[in-house]
């Protein structure tokens, strides 16, 4: 939502857009802190075409180094390009069969009026930011019509053109106030998939979802419709039911509450409603008991 939002604020004023870019480039900074425990601390902020570079650099100079991890690599790697500025380090040799490539941005057009163009992984910019962004680049552009019908195939696998439809018509998993981006996710059969029925695997039965909101629904209880392509509903264990769509999640029902033995007794003939009460001594819900005679306080001792 939080994405979304960013974007609705870029296309509703892009001048101000543009202004707040500009205030961004001027404080564009990289400050290192003191040396604590042999390292320090780096805090900065670039421009969006330096970190992306940045990034991927950082990235492919981390598959020749050591470290235990991707992050100590990539610390490592960085360390490698401010020596190699210096003159006192050169940079290692790509491994055998790696050869050095053109940045790869892959970007997602959508095409409407809006304006904005949409960095998979990064953001939202203005299409007249993208030329900064993009010098240098090697760009593969894959327009996406999101009510475009794609034909239901027989088997199991979901072809990536159909994938990448799903991802961006529900660019998160679908279970109720579900945030894991799509992508990471897996393309759950909205109807169990059968083998040998034809045509199971469409848009309109095909939603993302993670692996543990996948085992809730195939073993937890919980229950899965798609009256519409994106349109979900679930209902939980509880009874609980859930509408859930590319904007978020509503809470559509909730269960009728549950029927205590003597709350909907008919009051008798010869007594009024209002003076119904509880059989056995019960207490009505809300009312407080008798707490019988009061003890008078003690005298006050100065």
């Amino acid at each position: 939502m939080k994405s979304q939002a960013e974007k609705w604020l870029l296309a509703a004023d892009p001048e101000q857009a543009l202004a707040n870019a500009e205030a961004a480039n001027r404080r564009r900074d990289v400050t290192l802190g003191r040396i604590k425990d042999g390292h320090v601390g780096l805090w900065g902020q670039l421009d969006a075409a330096d970190g992306l570079a940045l990034d991927e650099a950082l990235t492919l100079l981390a598959q020749n180094v050591d470290g235990d991890t991707i992050d100590q690599r990539r610390a490592t790697a960085l360390g490698l390009l401010a020596r190699n500025a210096l003159g006192q380090e050169v940079l290692p040799e790509p491994v055998e069969g790696q050869t050095p490539t053109r940045r790869k941005v892959d970007l997602i057009i959508r095409l409407d009026d809006s304006g904005i163009a949409t960095i998979t992984g990064w953001g939202h910019v203005l299409l007249s930011q993208l030329p900064s962004i993009l010098t240098g680049c090697t760009v593969r552009v894959r327009p996406i019509v999101i009510g475009s019908d794609l034909l239901a195939v027989d088997g199991y696998h979901v072809p990536d053109t159909m994938r990448t439809v799903l991802n961006e018509r529900n660019p998160v998993d679908v279970f109720p106030f579900g945030t894991r981006p799509a992508d990471t996710c897996q393309a759950d059969h909205t109807i169990p998939y059968t083998p040998g029925v034809e045509g199971q695997t469409h848009l309109g039965n095909l939603g993302p979802l993670s692996s543990f909101t996948h085992r809730l629904k195939t073993h937890g209880g919980w229950h899965l419709e798609q009256p519409s392509p994106g349109h979900y509903v679930w209902r939980s264990p509880l009874g609980y039911e859930y509408a859930v769509t590319a904007a978020g999640t509503i809470l559509i029902r909730r269960p009728p509450p549950p029927e205590h033995h003597w709350w909907h007794q008919e009051p008798p003939d010869d007594r009024p409603v209002d003076d119904v009460a509880p059989p056995d001594g019960a207490t009505r819900a809300g009312a407080r008991p008798d707490p019988g005679p009061r003890q008078q306080p003690l005298p006050y001792v100065a």
